[in-house]
């Protein structure tokens, strides 16, 4: 859930009738849902009912999908101007066109940069975590794992899920890797992760095969956004397996010296 002071300046904007489009792309949402399960007694701020008529005639909405009769949820989908993905590059305040992003899985994410000639700001529009870093992409790591692109108008990401035990046991390997420092990462639109690329830093700390120059001495270049904190939990995962396969070989002993 987006930053709550963030989520309640665009339902200011939707009581108003006002544009939403810009607050609906720093939030990185397409779609708004409205329950019509609730209690219309129950106190609360805006009642299904108010909502749904201020949706139904906003002209930032585009059209909306019923589920259930009248006890189920509503959900509109905005305009295709006010949406935004989820990861976004620009410099200059301009978007880059020539950025793109692949999902390997919710916590790992490829980051591809093309003719980028200086420091390009990147935003991931999702709550502001220290744990999300930067590294250098490796081709090796992930060449039978490579994603799809994200399809921001759909409900759902889609991506290809690098789910075996072996493919997720190479997140440990990035607990020891040497990631992008110092990258600035700091806090955006009150919730969200930015993070500030710069072109001269990535040549003086990677190696020249991690990125290519071109003939106008623009670079392209790919980076992993990575969730930290998978990598911890992998670990407990192997460390619970290892020792419940320990306490098993110890039953099994034990079975074996009693039959004896």
């Amino acid at each position: 859930m987006p930053y709550k002071a963030t989520a309640n300046d665009l339902m200011q904007l939707i009581r108003g009738g006002e544009p939403i489009c810009e607050a609906s792309r720093r939030l990185g949402i397409s779609h708004i849902m409205v329950r019509q399960d609730l209690n219309p007694n129950q106190a609360m701020e805006d009642k299904p009912i108010d909502l749904i008529a201020l949706l139904d005639k906003h002209p930032d909405i585009n059209n909306k999908v019923t589920f259930g009769d009248g006890r189920g949820f509503i959900i509109y989908k905005l305009n295709r101007r006010c949406v935004d993905n989820l990861v976004s590059a620009q410099r200059d305040g301009e978007k880059l066109s020539s950025f793109h992003f692949s999902v390997l899985n919710p916590g790992k994410i490829i980051l591809k940069f093309e003719n980028i000639k200086d420091a390009v700001t990147l935003d991931f529009l999702t709550n502001y975590n220290e744990n999300w870093k930067i590294y250098p992409y490796q081709e090796d790591i992930f060449s039978d794992c490579d994603g799809s692109d994200f399809n921001v108008q759909s409900l759902s990401s889609s991506w290809k899920h690098c789910g075996s035990l072996f493919s997720f046991g190479r997140d440990i390997q990035y607990l020891f890797r040497s990631r992008l420092t110092p990258l600035r990462h700091s806090l955006v639109y009150g919730y969200a992760n930015r993070w500030i690329i710069n072109l001269r830093e990535i040549r003086q700390k990677l190696p020249s095969s991690s990125y290519h120059i071109n003939t106008d001495g623009s670079v392209n270049l790919k980076l992993l956004l990575y969730y930290q904190t998978q990598g911890y939990v992998v670990v407990g995962f192997l460390i619970s397996f290892v020792t419940a396969g320990w306490f098993l070989v110890q039953w099994l002993r034990w079975r074996a010296d009693k039959g004896e």
